[in-house]
């Protein structure tokens, strides 16, 4: 399960939001001190609060790049155009969440702007993350450590937090950082090459919206049974309910857990992602350098038989193809643990291996519980088609005077057998429009899709 190993120090960093307003002269249904946050992102961009009324739509997404990105779209005012316009090193202030709601984080986090464009009144301005130390190169060495010490000491060096569901590594070599960026250091360097004692692992890497590099186990972490969390306070108010509520997100207008509930979900599809990459079995040829020897190894790509079945997976037909690795043994500069290669290509092929199907989930409102690659139950059901069900036996008593034995039937919905089940959430996006108040879009994946049963349509 991921857990927290440290927090980032960089959240101390981030700028303080200060919004002004006269309680007395300013009356409206919503207020910006109590919208903030939870109907509508609060944001400065350079030295301005942005009014939330002068919002015209924003989009923050998590988890499909390495680190988060942010998209905003605002009518300014004069003095913002010719005083506070966007230049080097400016930075977007972002506020999302309910200070009432204790259980879960919220966001807030500053993101460097990356560009600015005026369009009449308008500003569009684009940014990523703000970690400044991320950029930076340096000249380092670390001797007979494994890459999550190293992982480890960058993070803390340039103020990242770290999340991970690995407790250790068997990759103990000496790992030497040659003028590199820090984040080409820690993505193709250390995290591509990290070795985790086999081969049959699908491994991914980002930074979330609280400044906390994730390294994640997916395979294993998909094995994880979701928690349910309760949610014990309404988003949108941050009042208290008096029954809590579990976290499994569905569209069941009659359920039980409304605060949870899914205005719309669609499904995407993605015939390269299936045949790029392949399967792979991997060939390694290791050309030993005292003698002139080479070395071959074969290694099967177990990662076909963690991640399909083809009788109960629709998209079970990936290619097999054979990979070759070279690679150099110097007895006297040997500087690499023995699974150097094979980490390297067990990571490049393993990219790709999830993303064939994507149910994407549009939640209409903000919930702190949700986060990248949680575990979470999702249940949904098919709206237009109905069945029907015999009425409960507490409901008809008293009611049966015709002397009909028959019991009254009710309608139901149509739970979707094949839609429904266990996911993982692989990205997170808050969007924001003058139609529609705070939103998440949450998409999802799993180890298997079903395929469809024709037969029980007949």
């Amino acid at each position: 399960m991921l857990k927290e190993v440290f927090e980032a120090t960089l959240l101390k960093e981030v700028r303080d939001i200060v919004v002004d307003f006269d309680p007395i002269s300013e009356q409206s249904v919503l207020q910006p001190i109590e919208a903030a946050g939870r109907l509508v992102p609060l944001l400065k961009v350079c030295n301005t609060v942005i009014d939330f009324s002068s919002v015209q739509w924003c989009n923050v997404e998590v988890g499909k790049k390495f680190l988060p990105t942010i998209e905003v779209s605002f009518a300014a005012n004069a003095n913002f155009l010719q005083n506070d316009f966007p230049l080097t090193h400016d930075v977007v202030t972002l506020y999302v969440g309910n200070t009432l709601d204790t259980n879960f984080k919220t966001i807030k986090c500053d993101f460097l702007i990356l560009s600015a464009e005026q369009n009449g009144s308008n500003v569009t301005v684009k940014g990523e993350l703000n970690v400044p130390q991320l950029s930076d190169s340096a000249i380092k060495s670390w001797q007979n450590k494994t890459s999550m010490d190293v992982v480890k000491d960058v993070c803390q060096t340039i103020g990242l937090g770290l999340v991970t569901n690995i407790d250790a590594t068997a990759d103990t070599m000496t790992w030497l950082q040659c003028n590199e960026r820090n984040d080409s250091f820690l993505q193709k360097h250390v995290i591509r090459h990290m070795w985790l004692g086999s081969n049959d692992k699908i491994v991914r890497v980002f930074v979330d919206a609280w400044y906390r590099l994730n390294i994640v186990d997916v395979l294993s972490e998909m094995t994880v049974t979701p928690l349910d969390d309760e949610l014990s306070i309404v988003p949108a108010t941050g009042e208290k309910l008096e029954k809590t509520q579990k976290l499994i997100l569905n569209n069941d207008t009659n359920g039980p857990n409304t605060l949870a509930a899914v205005s719309g979900w669609n499904l995407k599809y993605s015939n390269v992602s299936m045949k790029t990459p392949s399967a792979v079995n991997m060939q390694s040829a290791t050309f030993d350098m005292s003698n002139a020897a080479i070395e071959h190894k074969h290694v099967d790509a177990t990662l076909i038989q963690q991640s399909t079945d083809k009788d109960l997976d629709v998209f079970a037909d990936w290619s097999i193809s054979t990979s070759l690795q070279i690679a150099k043994k110097d007895a006297l500069h040997a500087n690499m643990h023995d699974n150097f290669y094979e980490a390297a290509t067990t990571f490049d092929w393993s990219q790709g291996m999830l993303d064939r199907a994507i149910l994407s989930l549009t939640v209409p409102q903000t919930l702190n519980a949700l986060y990248c690659y949680k575990t979470v139950n999702v249940e949904l059901y098919n709206h237009g088609q109905r069945m029907q069900s015999p009425i409960p036996e507490k409901e008809e008593r008293g009611k049966q005077n015709s002397g009909d034995d028959k019991q009254p039937l009710a309608v139901e919905q149509v739970r979707n057998k094949r839609l429904s089940g266990t996911y993982i959430i692989t990205s997170i996006t808050w969007q924001f429009t003058k139609s529609k108040m705070l939103s998440q879009i949450v998409e999802c994946q799993r180890r298997m899709w079903p395929a469809f049963d024709v037969d029980k349509l007949k």
